[in-house]
C-alpha cells in the first residue's frame, strides 16, 4: 500500500493547503504534490503543456475547439480591441473600439455605433479520460470541473485568478466526461486549450461554504 504520510522540507509553512487560498510560494509547492493535475488539468513539467486528465490537449486544427460569429448587440459583454471586457455602448466616449467577426488586430478594428455586430467567439471542448478516480475511488467527472468553475468565480474565494472567468461565456458539463468552454465575444486567446478549470472535488466539498 501507499504511505499516508507526505513530508515536504520547506522554508517556510504553508499558509493554506487549500488550492484556492493563496498564493505563498511553499503553499504552491505542497500542492503540487498532490494536485497532479495542479488547477486546469494540465501540467508544463516538459516546458510545454501537457494533458494530465484529458485524452488530448484542444486543437483548432482538430476541431475540437472552433472559432464562430456570433451577433453582439448594445448592452452585451464583450471583449474590446484592448482585450478588455466592456458592455456594448454605442454612447460611450470615447468610442468603443471592437474587432468584427474575421479580424485579428487592431488594424480592422471598428468603433461600435449600435444596433447587432457579428464577433468571434472561441468555443473548446474537453474530454476527461474515462477511468479517472479521485483517492476515495468516486469517479471523476465534469460536476468536479463545473464545481471548480463556480468556486473560483465567486467573490468569497481571496486569491483565485479571474482574469479567464471575466472572459467566460459559459462553462458547463455536457454529459460525464465532456465540458465546454465558451468565451465572451470578441475573446481570442493563445492558450484557449487551458481554459478549464478544476477540478474540485464536489462529492467531499459541495456541503461546505
Amino acid at each position: 500500500p501507499l504511505p499516508d504520510t507526505l513530508i515536504a522540507c520547506l522554508g517556510q509553512e504553508p499558509d493554506t493547503l487549500f488550492m484556492y487560498g493563496g498564493s505563498m510560494a511553499a503553499s504552491l509547492n505542497v500542492q503540487e504534490a498532490f494536485y497532479d493535475a495542479p488547477d486546469q488539468g494540465y501540467d508544463t513539467n516538459t516546458f510545454g503543456y501537457e494533458s494530465v486528465i484529458f485524452e488530448k490537449l484542444p486543437s483548432l486544427a482538430d476541431g475540437d475547439a472552433v472559432i464562430t460569429a456570433v451577433t453582439a448587440a448594445e448592452g452585451d459583454s464583450v471583449v474590446d480591441d484592448t482585450g478588455a471586457v466592456i458592455a456594448l455602448d454605442a454612447a460611450a466616449d470615447p468610442p468603443q473600439m471592437i474587432r468584427p467577426a474575421g479580424c485579428a488586430s487592431s488594424d480592422c478594428a471598428i468603433a461600435y455605433e449600435g444596433g447587432e455586430v457579428e464577433m468571434d467567439q472561441m468555443v473548446v471542448t474537453f474530454v476527461l479520460i474515462d477511468g479517472i478516480l479521485w483517492d476515495d475511488g468516486t469517479p471523476l467527472t465534469t460536476a468536479d470541473q463545473v464545481y471548480a468553475f463556480e468556486l473560483q468565480s465567486d467573490p468569497d474565494i481571496p486569491n483565485a485568478d479571474t482574469y479567464t472567468i471575466a472572459r467566460t461565456a459559459s462553462f458547463e458539463g455536457v454529459d460525464d466526461l465532456t465540458s465546454v468552454w465558451t468565451g465572451l465575444p470578441g475573446y481570442k486567446d493563445s492558450t484557449y486549450f487551458t481554459n478549464s478549470f478544476g477540478p474540485a472535488p464536489k462529492h467531499l466539498w459541495g456541503d461546505y461554504t
